[in-house]
């Protein structure tokens, strides 16, 4: 994504849904690939469906977690940790964020996901503007979704703050080709919390 890790930040603070799979779009067209399966976490899910109904390449696409629309405007986000003082800092912060993960796996996100600072300090990877505005959380696209005629996995956590179970419902009955898979004992950050069932389930949605 733009404006994370090691991607360039926008100097405008463009950071739409369209934007960001507009830049998805560059990326297959440089690949040369007649087709191609997205998966996308949180937002990524988001991007993965901009993409798929405005493309005609996508044969089948995966959302991890995410409604296609938000009841929270864009500024009413949570409080996140932007700068830590150490390493151990970051990585109690994602420990947080992720109690049931692996040591190991919070240990390798927490070091991927900063980057070292003036003073010796630490701070994610992103652009500042995320910690005031999620601009994902203007986005309604259940016409995209009502619209698309291929395969949809949804993947919800099962005990998700940000899917609750009947909209995930929803989006299986209004999809033309939907299927919903719920993952136990896991909330939001599913890719690190149950990074094993989460493949599992992915290896049988695209095999």
């Amino acid at each position: 994504f733009r404006g994370y890790g090691e991607s360039q930040w926008s100097p405008t603070q463009e950071y739409s849904t369209t934007s960001h799979a507009c830049d998805l779009s560059g990326v297959v067209a440089t690949l040369g690939v007649d087709e191609v399966d997205v998966v996308g976490f949180s937002w990524g899910g988001l991007v993965a469906l901009a993409f798929a109904a405005g493309c005609d390449r996508v044969r089948r696409i995966a959302m991890i977690d995410v409604p296609p629309s938000f009841d929270r405007s864009e500024t009413d986000i949570p409080v996140l940790a932007y700068t830590f003082a150490d390493a151990d800092a970051a990585l109690e912060a994602e420990r947080r964020l992720s109690p049931r993960a692996a040591e190991a796996t919070l240990a390798a996100y927490a070091a991927l996901s900063t980057r070292p600072s003036e003073g010796g300090q630490l701070v994610k990877k992103h652009d500042e503007t995320f910690l005031c505005r999620w601009p994902f959380r203007r986005d309604d696209r259940w016409d995209e979704l009502r619209g698309l005629d291929l395969p949809v996995l949804v993947v919800r956590a099962e005990e998700s703050p940000v899917l609750p179970a009947d909209v995930a419902g929803r989006m299986v009955a209004e999809a033309r080709k939907a299927t919903l898979v719920q993952i136990p004992d896991c909330g939001h950050m599913i890719p690190i919390e149950r990074p094993a069932d989460l493949a599992a389930v992915l290896q049988a949605f695209l095999a």
